[in-house]
């Protein structure tokens, strides 16, 4: 039997990110933020250059890095 999961807004995906099922269709009308699941699902396979990418547009927007305990944006 086929298992769908169907998300009209997917937001910051917490649900379907919690949702076993075998496809997800997903909705959103903004699209930057279908650009960020896009991004996140082509570069799930190579975690280097994910976090090379992610750290390039955490510098270029000029984002916190609380990761890194850097808490504010730099200049």
């Amino acid at each position: 039997m086929d298992n769908f999961f169907y998300e009209p807004f997917v937001g910051g995906g917490t649900v379907f990110l919690n949702v076993n099922a075998n496809k997800y269709y997903l909705n959103d009308n903004d699209k930057n933020l279908i650009n960020i699941h896009r991004f996140l699902i082509q570069s799930a396979d190579n975690s280097i250059t994910f976090f090379k990418n992610v750290e390039k547009i955490i510098i270029k927007y000029h984002l916190s890095r609380s990761y890194k305990k850097i808490l504010f944006p730099t200049p």
